[in-house]
């Protein structure tokens, strides 16, 4: 009798390894690794979508220099290719005060290295008034939009790839939970490990 192909032996690996009563751990540990390939999947192009709509409410939003000029934030924070940590964990966990916090911080640390002060934007009328006034000796930059207004664009171009995420992390971190519990309980009854309820 001749002995099982290479082939035969793969195939019948699975349940050699996975007997019946660890079928429901196999099954959980499939689900994890489902789970975290989705997250991963869902996780890179939410990252994308929040680094270009950072720069783009960047390149976006106009600054009124000391002389009349238009510029734009990027021209004066953080550059052409805006990249804060702070900044994304606050968006990624919807957080506007935190977002804005951190907006009127890097405005700060801008003004004190180059000199300048920064403004909200302002009507017409201030904007005549202050033209008769003495030019002050520190530079101001107005500004068109302010951290609220730059938010709630930001937040609009990730909400759709943001929930997604979101929704793929949940979904992974309760399967992980729920196989942590199953295996803790097996382990502390001296039992085969059994699915756990998710009611």
């Amino acid at each position: 009798m001749g002995r099982n192909k290479p082939s035969v032996l793969w195939h019948r690996l699975p349940g050699a390894l996975f007997p019946k009563r660890h079928a429901d751990l196999k099954n959980d540990v499939d689900e994890v690794l489902r789970l975290y390939s989705d997250y991963s999947a869902k996780l890179g192009p939410f990252q994308n979508v929040r680094e270009n709509a950072l720069k783009m409410v960047w390149e976006s939003t106009g600054v009124v220099d000391e002389v009349g000029n238009t510029r734009k934030l990027a021209d004066v924070v953080l550059g052409h290719n805006p990249k804060d940590q702070t900044l994304f964990a606050a968006i990624t966990e919807k957080d506007k005060d935190r977002w804005v916090a951190r907006f009127k911080e890097l405005l700060r640390e801008n003004g004190n290295r180059s000199g300048t002060t920064f403004e909200p934007p302002k009507t017409l009328m201030e904007r005549f008034a202050e033209s008769k006034k003495p030019k002050e000796k520190e530079p101001v930059f107005v500004f068109g939009k302010m951290g609220e207004e730059l938010f709630d664009e930001m937040d609009k171009a990730v909400q759709e790839t943001r929930d997604a995420s979101h929704q793929a992390t949940e979904a992974f971190l309760s399967a992980v939970q729920r196989l942590k519990t199953g295996l803790e309980k097996a382990l502390t009854e001296g039992t085969a490990y059994r699915r756990q309820r998710t009611d």
